[in-house]
């Protein structure tokens, strides 16, 4: 994919996620279920201080953080990372949490060094493979040895549901298999791009990486497999 067609998708979605910051944060306050899977991953690291370094990417209104402070018992510092300033206003504005704005895609991952890193609801979002693996190498290279990563690829492109919100593509710009526009209905008409990662492109994103895989699993949503989760370890 070339970089004219990625800035373009990455603006679509800025628009997007700036138009409708108000409406998507209006309906994403609950928990994810398939969190509640990963504590047992966390309970299993042992840090290389008696404080836990929580890295969040594409954290939104920092619901992940909400989760962690009432359902996990470890002491810990909160590290979100958005672009989407109007998502971040939502965010807890607590002295101990800290939250960045910041467009990982353009600037990549700040400097760091975290015990848990974790991206829900964001690799839908990253324009091509080679950034998608790059965000990946990244990620990694932000935790300690030892330490967990935990993605969740949104399983969209499985649901019937989502044909009938499928738009069709821009002539000028590239695709890759699994690229889509989708519709947005909730407060106003949007259009935002969303990728589907399926298990094959999942397995030649951690090609080659020095990482052990704790878990994979399906969860979240009515039928209980909106999301697929990869939870690695460093080694």
């Amino acid at each position: 994919m070339n970089d004219s067609t990625i800035q373009s998708l990455n603006e679509l979605n800025h628009r997007f996620y700036q138009a409708f910051a108000k409406d998507f944060d209006d309906t994403r306050h609950a928990p994810w279920p398939g969190w509640l899977r990963l504590l047992p991953h966390l309970d299993a690291v042992k840090p290389e201080t008696e404080v836990f370094q929580v890295t969040d990417v594409a954290c939104g209104n920092g619901r992940f953080y909400k989760f962690l402070e009432k359902h996990w018992s470890k002491k810990f510092e909160y590290l979100g990372i958005d672009s989407c300033v109007g998502l971040l206003e939502k965010a807890p504005q607590i002295d101990s949490v800290r939250f960045e704005e910041r467009d990982v895609l353009t600037q990549g991952l700040p400097e760091l060094e975290c015990t848990f890193i974790g991206a829900f609801g964001f690799f839908h979002h990253i324009p091509s493979f080679e950034r998608r693996r790059k965000v990946v190498e990244e990620m990694l290279a932000a935790l300690q040895p030892g330490g967990v990563m935990a993605i969740a690829f949104w399983a969209f492109a499985t649901s019937p549901r989502f044909e009938s919100k499928t738009l069709e593509w821009p002539e000028e710009l590239e695709r890759e298999p699994g690229d889509y526009i989708l519709s947005w209905n909730r407060g106003g008409l949007g259009r935002r791009y969303c990728h589907y990662v399926d298990e094959a492109e999942e397995n030649k994103l951690l090609q080659g990486l020095d990482i052990t895989i704790r878990e994979r699993f399906f969860e979240d949503g009515k039928s209980r497999d909106l999301n697929r989760y990869l939870i690695v370890q460093k080694n």
